[in-house]
């Protein structure tokens, strides 16, 4: 193609060659923005649990998280690694990353006109946490970003990926500005809870700009959304009268300490920190009205259920990404997930696997000899059947070439919720050998949603090189807690 647009070129005026190189792209069956991710920084925890230890700890056969779920470490955040740290240190570190980055901050964000950031982990009901981010980033460096538009998009582990369309729409309509899209998460569940070998932490910001140096991707993008509740973080509450009988049936209080503990608990005036600030608390004493609000960072979740709705979504996503653009699911070298464990990408896969690929191949004869005739789809048997589909060497091959590569940070540092599929994106990238390569970023939030995509790699083998040395390097520096460490910091955390 290119020899044709050079051969002609020489005979014609310039845009005469680029019109033909429009045309020939235009008519691929995936259409790309060329926009996409130029350069990535990233903050990850400087501490992490080793996986077999916390099986021990809590009676869990090593292997089942080990071998089962391809779980090796668990990132953790010191109490002083909050959300907006990791915002801060994720944004330091892509402008020290970045080409022609300049030696301030200013003359990296002269041409920047957004920071958007998706997290789920908001520290505060109405101020964005991209904003706490900068002003813990401004104490280190003296820097104006006063011209740059920033918000919070949450929809559980799918904001970022809406952040990084809307700012890919806003630079495709305005090529010569760039943006930022920073996604950034502390997965925290219970202790001895179902969830807590699957906690993790991190944060990505990625510089969206025209002819992206790392990633492009395409116009096309399947969506299914259903509002579900598989995991959700409520703003609950607790009665103050309630709070008050038990304390008084507990200690055993008197009428008198019982009409004392709740004068405590409703007070008369209006909260105030004596610096002008109305509404500011002062202990548990200072909240006015009947109930005291309670909002956990561990979420309310049923797991099997939101395997289902994760199953579901992308599956109604991924059938609407290959309508629009009539593709072929065969043509994408790489399969790329939001990861809440390691393994859970090819373990749903399995299911578009065999929809998409095994039904149509000559392989399904070879896997009916080996465990039987197909039963009916949707059916308990046929959920056990896939179960043993998923065994067999034919998908074990193709999960090897398609998935693996963009498991191996989820394995270090657990899940990042919006984080998570950033980071299996970028492990892919780095640990891929093909150029050009073609990838389905396939990504979910619980509630529901989930986004399919397509993303082509723009980068050199030492751009990748250089990748897998900076996330090999940030691993090597963690320091191992012990288990009681651990426990410690989440109970203060």
């Amino acid at each position: 193609m290119y020899i044709l647009i050079g051969e002609i070129s020489k005979h014609y005026p310039p845009h005469f060659g680029y019109f033909i190189l429009v045309f020939f792209m235009v008519n691929s069956s995936i259409p790309y923005h060329n926009v996409g991710i130029s350069q990535i920084g990233f903050s990850i925890p400087q501490s992490y649990v080793d996986i077999n230890e916390l099986a021990e700890a809590r009676g869990i056969i090593p292997d089942k998280l080990t071998k089962g779920l391809g779980l090796k470490k668990m990132a953790v955040c010191k109490e002083d690694e909050t959300i907006d740290v990791l915002i801060a240190n994720a944004l330091e570190d892509l402008w020290r990353n970045s080409a022609n980055h300049g030696d301030t901050l200013d003359s990296f964000l002269k041409d920047v006109d957004r920071i958007y950031l998706g997290t789920e982990s908001a520290i505060d009901g109405a101020k964005p946490s991209v904003t706490y981010g900068l002003n813990t980033l401004s104490k280190r460096f003296d820097f104006d970003y006063s011209h740059i538009d920033v918000v919070d998009l949450t929809f559980a582990c799918i904001g970022a990926v809406d952040a990084l369309h809307n700012c890919i729409d806003y630079v495709r309509l305005n090529p010569t500005r760039k943006c930022i899209v920073v996604a950034a998460d502390i997965a925290k569940y219970d202790l001895n809870s179902g969830g807590e070998y699957t906690q993790g932490a991190g944060a990505m910001a990625y510089l969206i700009e025209n002819n992206p140096r790392l990633v492009e991707y395409s116009s096309i993008v399947g969506v299914d959304t259903k509002a579900d509740f598989d995991f959700f973080k409520p703003l609950m509450k607790i009665k103050k009268e309630d709070i008050a009988n038990d304390i008084s049936q507990q200690l055993n209080l008197d009428d008198d300490a019982q009409a004392g503990l709740n004068a405590w608990l409703n007070p008369t005036e209006s909260p105030n920190d004596g610096n002008g600030n109305e509404g500011a608390l002062n202990g548990i004493g200072s909240i006015p009205g009947d109930y005291i609000p309670v909002l956990r960072k561990e979420p309310v979740y049923n797991g099997a259920y939101s395997n289902k709705c994760y199953k579901d979504r992308m599956g109604n996503a991924l059938n609407r990404f290959l309508n629009q653009g009539d593709s072929d699911i065969q043509n994408f070298e790489g399969w790329v997930f939001h990861l809440p464990f390691c393994y859970q990408g090819r373990k749903i896969a399995i299911h578009y696997w065999f929809e998409h690929v095994l039904k149509k191949s000559e392989d399904l004869k070879d896997i009916v000899n080996q465990i039987g005739e197909v039963p009916e789809e949707n059916s308990k048997e046929f959920a056990q059947w896939l179960k043993g589909v998923s065994k067999t060497d034919i998908y074990k091959r193709f999960a090897e070439q398609r998935i693996a590569s963009g498991e191996w940070l989820s394995a270090e540092l657990g899940n990042m919720y919006t984080a998570s599929i950033f980071f299996s994106l970028m492990s892919f990238i780095a640990q891929s050998e093909g150029e050009q390569s073609e990838i389905l970023q396939m990504a979910y939030g619980s509630g529901s949603k989930s986004k399919v995509l397509a993303a082509r790699i723009t980068c050199a083998k030492e751009a990748r090189l250089e990748l897998k040395n900076r996330f090999q390097d940030a691993m090597n520096s963690r320091v191992k807690l012990g288990i009681e460490e651990y426990e410690r910091i989440h109970r203060a955390y």
